[in-house]
């Protein structure tokens, strides 16, 4: 027994299953609300996913704005904008559909209406104290999870990095699950998307804040999202869509209560300074993670193994060690499969950087993730890590 003390906590009402877009307007209603400002960025309204959305609020006769000016890096102006456009329009909800981008967005935007200032402010954890207007977060990627979180991560251009700002009264109070918003999206964003989901399930079994409810949680992602990824992907298969969006959000279910490792650690300075996307960091950071946390991790990997076993993969078989390298292994040929790239270039990411992304991860949440993780990083374990991140893995 532990002489720890834990918390488990995720308000968010879920709503899913195929075509669930449709309930949108009920929950407006069950929230009180008037009138939504929908937050989303051009290519989901490019693709006509916005009008579902719009039309379910119109018939439960709840009035909209629509600000699609989210960029793939949401920073503070576009939240200043989005916010003033809510406020003048005498918004009292936000409806967030798209990717990470938008979700975050979105809900920055609700801080901000109701808490004034700049996002800015609001950094850190604990910060926001008046209750943001309610957001209905609608993903159209498996990924990012931010629909059932309470964290918002933001890029603060001035500084070079990312803000995550969170705090209890910022979980959307409703997420829409709905898979057939996944139809049209291309592979390359499903595998990008479905890669940073498993690594938000692996890192949340591999963090010194586990419970036995985030493991179950997390286990049955890995599942999920190990079985139904490639399919998702490459064909317009609604239950393998299904899966991967669910999966997804309880993998973040998971991180949002054992907190996230390493590989995020990692990430997010590269995502910074050379603009690499998110997803795609995390993937090319995940296998050399997960040889640096092995020494500290045979048990946990073995049974991370057990379930991309059951989740289709070739069942682990030998000793914990055996069983342990057979999970990495399978988590590069997942990658591989995906098209993943397996060292970052260094015509994107320069190499001399690295001192600069080492010295970003003392402070903050970069520091916090670090050093939850099952095997703690020193410097120079992250300078290590950074330096292997551009060699390149084999697949043997």
């Amino acid at each position: 027994m532990t002489d720890s003390v834990y918390q488990y906590l995720m308000p968010t009402k879920i709503v899913h299953g195929p075509h669930s877009t449709a309930r949108l307007g009920n929950e407006a209603r069950l929230l009180k609300a008037t009138k939504a400002l929908v937050v989303s960025d051009a290519g989901v309204q490019a693709a006509g996913l916005l009008a579902p959305v719009l039309d379910s609020l119109r018939e439960a006769s709840i009035e909209s704005v629509v600000f699609v000016d989210v960029p793939a890096d949401p920073d503070i102006e576009v939240v200043r904008r989005g916010a003033a456009l809510g406020l003048e329009a005498g918004c009292d909800l936000v409806v967030a559909i798209g990717g990470g981008s938008p979700m975050c967005a979105g809900k920055s935007m609700a801080i901000v209406a109701t808490n004034g200032g700049s996002i800015r402010d609001y950094e850190g954890f604990g910060r926001v104290k008046v209750p943001p207007w309610p957001v209905i977060a609608i993903p159209t990627t498996a990924g990012s999870g931010t629909e059932v979180s309470a964290v918002t991560i933001l890029a603060d251009k001035e500084r070079h990095i990312k803000m995550a700002i969170a705090s209890p009264l910022t979980f959307p109070p409703v997420a829409i699950l709905d898979p057939a918003l996944l139809v049209s999206l291309p592979f390359r964003q499903a595998a990008v998307s479905g890669i940073d989901a498993l690594c938000h399930a692996v890192e949340a079994y591999l963090t010194s804040q586990a419970t036995p409810l985030t493991d179950a949680i997390a286990l049955r992602a890995v599942e999920m999202l190990s079985r139904n990824l490639l399919r998702a992907a490459t064909t317009q298969d609604l239950v393998s869509k299904d899966a991967c969006l669910l999966g997804s959000s309880m993998a973040n279910i998971a991180c949002g209560n054992a907190r996230l490792g390493l590989t995020h650690a990692l990430s997010w300075p590269v995502s910074c300074l050379y603009e690499v996307p998110h997803g795609v960091a995390n993937g090319i950071l995940l296998p050399y993670v997960l040889e640096f946390t092995l020494p500290a991790a045979v048990e946990r990997m073995a049974q991370l193994g057990a379930a991309m076993a059951a989740g289709g993969d070739t069942p682990p078989v030998g000793s914990q060690e055996q069983q342990a390298a057979r999970f990495i292994h399978s988590v590069k040929r997942l990658l591989a499969n995906c098209n993943f790239p397996r060292a970052f270039d260094p015509k994107q990411v320069d190499p001399a950087g690295i001192p600069q992304m080492v010295g970003m991860l003392k402070e903050g949440v970069y520091a916090l993730f670090s050093q939850v993780n099952l095997r703690p990083a020193t410097p120079a374990d992250m300078t290590a890590l950074y330096e292997r991140s551009f060699e390149g893995w084999r697949l043997d």
